[in-house]
């Protein structure tokens, strides 16, 4: 299931993304919630800053499913898609219970959240226009990579990277993006 907020007010076609999230989600044989928040280039920016450390907009964040520490606090790994292979990885820590800004954290009970993606608008046309084809290809794009990461693809390293873009090629000829 694929549950979207689109804090823009870019026209996007949310059903044709979210049957499309759908069957990428049918291919990685995952039955879990996925939740797609498209936002400014300004919200994206905000959150590279406060939860990697960057002063800049990216394209798509994705910030799979929490664990549960002890003492109440929940610990979630955050990727993104053009990552330095030197960084570290970043973690968000949140009071159990708090609300996101995106969206209403999922309760550490519901083992059913994959987890979040977050994809800039503005970056996707920039990326598209750049790539000389539509917008719903890019975001297509960019929620196929989100999606591989909630499943834990990584290209942080070139081994890995090499088995990301594999799986990302042999789903995009299979969906014929």
């Amino acid at each position: 299931m694929i549950e979207i907020n689109n804090l823009t007010n870019a026209g996007i076609a949310l059903k044709k993304i979210s049957n499309f999230a759908e069957k990428v989600l049918r291919i990685l044989k995952t039955k879990k919630i996925v939740s797609l928040a498209f936002v400014s280039s300004g919200e994206i920016k905000r959150l590279s800053r406060t939860y990697l450390k960057k002063n800049r907009a990216t394209d798509v964040l994705s910030f799979p499913n929490f664990i549960q520490e002890p003492g109440g606090r929940l610990m979630i790994k955050l990727r993104t898609r053009r990552t330095p292979s030197r960084r570290r990885k970043t973690y968000l820590r949140r009071q159990a219970g708090g609300p996101g800004k995106i969206s209403e954290w999922h309760s550490s009970s519901t083992n059913n959240f994959l987890g979040e993606i977050v994809i800039s608008v503005s970056q996707a046309k920039n990326q598209a226009k750049k790539e000389k084809h539509p917008l719903e290809k890019e975001i297509k794009i960019l929620i196929l990579h989100g999606l591989l990461h909630l499943r834990g693809f990584d290209h942080e390293k070139l081994s890995d990277k090499i088995k990301m873009d594999k799986q990302q090629e042999k789903i995009i000829r299979i969906l014929k993006i």
